[in-house]
C-alpha cells in the first residue's frame, strides 16, 4: 500500500511533477516544534530577590524533521532527480504545504538531505531535516489601504518585536503625509513625518506630546506621480517617476522624521493626515511559530 502525505511547494516547483509528498516526522510527541525558544538573562541588586530582565535572546532558528515519500516504488533515477531538486539550492528557499492547516504561512528555508528510503520492491523516498531562516513560519503578504481617517487594526503577528511593514504612497510636488500609530493605553504613540522641502509639520499625538519635523531646505522636493516604497526593517527608500524609472538619489532619506513605523502587538490605531498623497497603504507579513508536528484528525 502507497504511503501518502501532503503535496508541497518547493523553490517553485510542485511535488506532484515527481509523485511525491511531505510527512512531517513526529520527533517527540509531547513537544512540537515551533519555534518558540527564549534565553533570559536577569539581573539583581545584592541581597534583593526581586528579578530583571536584562537581555532576551531568541535561540537557533527553526528546525524539523520531514519524509519526502514517494506514491509509488520508483528507480534510483527518479530518487536522485529529488534529491538534487531538494538539496541543490545554495540558499533558502520557500516551502509551501498545501494543506488547509498551512495555506497562509510558509517557510523560507534549505533542506539537507539524510537517509534514503528503501522498502517495499523499491526506492520510497528520503528524510530530511528544514532549516529555516527564522524561528518562525513566513505569512502571505498582506495590504492595508489606509485613508484619511483612523483605521484600527489587530496585529497578531507573533514574531518577538513590533512589525516594521513596508510604506507604499503616490506623492506630488508638495505632498506631505503624517501618519501616528498608537495603541489603545497610549503604550505606545509614534509619528512618522515625510514632506517637500521646508515643510514644518506638526502633529498632537494622542498622548498629548507634540511633534514638529521641519524638511530640510536641501531635500529634494517630490517628483510628478513619484511612487514612494519605504522598508521600515532597513530603511531604505524606493522611488520611481511617473514612467517607472527608478530615481537612484539618496535625497528622500532628507525627507522624513527619521521615525520608521513599527507596528506594537494587539490592537492599534492608525491616524492619517495628508495632502498631496494618492494610493496609501501597509504591506506586511505576520509570523507564526509553527513547526513541522501537528495533530490531525
Amino acid at each position: 500500500m502507497a504511503v501518502m502525505g501532503l503535496p508541497f511547494i518547493f523553490n517553485d516547483v510542485p511535488s506532484e511533477f515527481y509523485g511525491c509528498s511531505i510527512v512531517f516526522i513526529e520527533e517527540d510527541p509531547n513537544k512540537r516544534t515551533s519555534g518558540d525558544g527564549r534565553t533570559f538573562t536577569t539581573i539583581k541588586p545584592l541581597r534583593s530577590a526581586k528579578q530583571s530582565v536584562l537581555d532576551v535572546q531568541v535561540d537557533q532558528p527553526l528546525t524539523f524533521g520531514i519524509e519526502i515519500v514517494f506514491d509509488n516504488p520508483v528507480d534510483i533515477h527518479t530518487l536522485t532527480a529529488v534529491k538534487s531538486w531538494l538539496a541543490s539550492p545554495l540558499g533558502f528557499r520557500k516551502l509551501q504545504v498545501c494543506s488547509d492547516l498551512f495555506d497562509q504561512y510558509y517557510w523560507n528555508c534549505y533542506i539537507t538531505l539524510n537517509n534514503d528510503l528503501i522498502y517495499a520492491g523499491g526506492y520510497r523516498g528520503v528524510t530530511a531535516t528544514v532549516t529555516c531562516d527564522a524561528p518562525w513560519a513566513w505569512g502571505q503578504v498582506r495590504t492595508i489601504q489606509l485613508s484619511g481617517s483612523t483605521t484600527k487594526w489587530i496585529n497578531v503577528s507573533e514574531e518577538t518585536e513590533p512589525m516594521k511593514p513596508v510604506l507604499e504612497f503616490v506623492a506630488t510636488a508638495g505632498s506631505n503625509l503624517i501618519i501616528e500609530i498608537y495603541n489603545e493605553d497610549l503604550t505606545y504613540d509614534k509619528t512618522f513625518m515625510i514632506g517637500a522641502p521646508n515643510a514644518k509639520l506638526s502633529n498632537t499625538q494622542k498622548n498629548g506630546i507634540e511633534v514638529d519635523y521641519t524638511v530640510p531646505s536641501w531635500a529634494k522636493d517630490f517628483n510628478p506621480s513619484e511612487s514612494v516604497s519605504l522598508d521600515n526593517s532597513t530603511g531604505i527608500f524606493t522611488c520611481r517617476d511617473s514612467n517607472g524609472n527608478l530615481l537612484t538619489k539618496m535625497y528622500r532619506t532628507q525627507s522624513f522624521n527619521k521615525q520608521l513605523l513599527k507596528i506594537p502587538h494587539g490592537i492599534v490605531y492608525i491616524k492619517v493626515k495628508s495632502t498631496g498623497i494618492s494610493n496609501l497603504k501597509i504591506k506586511y507579513q505576520n509570523v507564526k511559530r509553527i513547526g513541522g508536528g501537528f495533530y490531525q484528525d
